[in-house]
């Protein structure tokens, strides 16, 4: 088994947030546009994107339009990337890291072959920590 660690620091949050939905996306082949994935990150950040002023605030950061971002959280709802939580819209709760914490990213390409890997599909912590070596 091979191991590529990649360590990337973001102190912005919404950056962090950018790069995360934008590797999700591409892995899992979900074609969302830059105002879909940016509107996605920022509602992460955030934690809704229902009040006024929180659409005010995307609006003035993105240089958007509130009926942009209205049709931008439709895709996204549609896709099921946010959902209703009461009255609120937020990032379902699956795909949601924690963007103020330090957090793993790890992906698994699999070729069918037996390999040494925990009940889980994980790698084992020995291979791991040989990586970070």
């Amino acid at each position: 088994m091979i191991l590529h660690r990649t360590i990337k620091q973001y102190d912005d949050p919404l950056e962090k947030a950018l790069v995360y939905y934008g590797v999700i996306c591409v892995l899992n082949d979900i074609k969302l546009g830059n105002r879909e994935l940016q509107l996605l990150a920022f509602t992460a950040v955030r934690g809704t994107i229902t009040p006024k002023p929180a659409r005010e605030e995307f609006a003035r950061l993105f240089d958007s339009s509130l009926h942009t971002i209205e049709n931008a959280k439709g895709v996204l709802v549609k896709k099921k990337l946010l959902i209703k939580d009461g009255e609120m819209y937020r990032v379902n709760p699956q795909i949601l890291p924690p963007l103020n914490e330090d957090f793993y990213l790890l992906i698994r390409f699999d070729n069918g072959e037996d390999e040494k890997h925990e009940p889980n599909g994980l790698p084992n912590k020995e291979d791991i920590q040989q990586a970070g070596d």
